[in-house]
Order: C-alpha cells, then sequence, then structure tokens
C-alpha cells in the first residue's frame, strides 16, 4: 500500500473525547512510508435523509458545510501533521482542493483531509471518497465505520445478521448493499480499488487494518 483514503463517519465527531482517541490512533499508526488521506462525513451536524426539509439542494448544502466544521476540528488536533483541502472555496479558513496540491502535500508527507464532499449536491461523502481515490490514484480506500463490516441484515436490528468477509463490487451492486451508494461502487468498480469496511470505534482496529490483518470486510 502506497496511499490509502479514510473514510471517517461523522460520528467520530460527536463528542470530543471520542474524536481524540481516533485523532490519536491516526497519529500513533500513521508512517511516512504512505500517504494517509481523510475524507470527513458531517452527520453529526446534519443527516439529509433525516431533515424534515425536503428539498435536497438545501438539505446536501447543509451537509457539506458540517464536513467543514469537521475539518477544521480535526486539523486543528492533528496539528502540523495534517492539512485541510476543502472542494468549495471559503476564504480565509480551509484551502480549496485541487489535485494538484494535494499531491504536493502528499510528498511532504502530510496528513491531507478533504472536505465539502464533492463540493455539488446531490452527491454522498461516498461518491467523494471513491472521487478522490480515483483523482489520486489510492491503493485502498478504508472505510471507518460503527460497525464491524459488512453484514446480510442491519445487525443492529437482527441478531442474526451475518459478517460477510469479502464482496465483489458485483455483488453489492446487484443486491443494493447499503455500505456505499451506487455511483461510489460503480467508479471503484472501474477503477478496480479496494474498499475494508471495519469499525474505527474498536481500540486499535485502525492500526490492525493499516499493518494488514483481516478484520471488517473487504469489498473488491
Amino acid at each position: 500500500m502506497k496511499r490509502c483514503i479514510l473514510k471517517l463517519t461523522g460520528e467520530a465527531f460527536s463528542d470530543i473525547g471520542t474524536l481524540q482517541k481516533i485523532t490519536s490512533e491516526i497519529t500513533s499508526c500513521y508512517s511516512s512510508e504512505y500517504d494517509l488521506g481523510i475524507i470527513i462525513g458531517g452527520g453529526n451536524f446534519f443527516r439529509g435523509r433525516d431533515a424534515e426539509i425536503k428539498n435536497k439542494l438545501i438539505t446536501d448544502r447543509a451537509g457539506m458545510l458540517g464536513t467543514v466544521i469537521n475539518g477544521i476540528l480535526l486539523e486543528h488536533i492533528l496539528k502540523t501533521k495534517a492539512v485541510h483541502l476543502c472542494a468549495m472555496e471559503i476564504k480565509g479558513i480551509v484551502e480549496c482542493y485541487r489535485v494538484e496540491l494535494a499531491e504536493r502535500y502528499f510528498k511532504e508527507k502530510r496528513i491531507v483531509i478533504f472536505s465539502g464532499g464533492t463540493g455539488l449536491p446531490y452527491f454522498t461523502t461516498d461518491t467523494a471518497t471513491a472521487l478522490r481515490a480515483c483523482e489520486l490514484n489510492a491503493d485502498l480506500i478504508l472505510k471507518a465505520t460503527n460497525v464491524d463490516g459488512v453484514y446480510s441484515q442491519d445487525p443492529k436490528k437482527y441478531r442474526p445478521a451475518k459478517l460477510i468477509k469479502k464482496v465483489s463490487y458485483e455483488q453489492a451492486l446487484k443486491q443494493d448493499l447499503k455500505i456505499m451508494d451506487r455511483q461510489a461502487f460503480q467508479l471503484l468498480k472501474e477503477r478496480k480499488i479496494p474498499v475494508i469496511v471495519f469499525n474505527i470505534f474498536r481500540a486499535g482496529n485502525l492500526k490492525k487494518v493499516i499493518v494488514g490483518k483481516e478484520i471488517g470486510s473487504m469489498l473488491c
């Protein structure tokens, strides 16, 4: 692995204690031997699908701004190890994302935080993750969630749900698995970029994934 993209759920930002634990793990297992980018979710602030407002343009804009707030917090905690790039131009607060700029920071061995989703409404942060992975030639995506991987059913609702260790993109698309959205699946399938889905709230899991231990589920 030379470059990986970590998709960090907005739930990691639900309280400062949780965020500090996760950032501590990111810091402890990051190495100059590979590049690390982090795509930020914003669900702790706003989830469009749960909103009473039915105008998706408005809810997506609100969600994108939520990811920017999370990005600012994460950059502050990681300090000089990280740099924050946003898909939208917000002068005086955060640099605007460009592929060339991200590549420059990777060469400096900085952790690059990406916020603002794709910068456009109607696309999720999952699609943003797939897009950045393709643009930046990532070798692997780490999808950090609050469950242990991909299950046959929702494990929080159905106790008999079984953990699926490996899933092909064809299966995911055919079975309409809700791990990532279809646009993300399609992009990653075309570029053959694998995804590991794992529970980042279990201490030590991030390091286990990065060193190659078999935890969570693999999509490829």
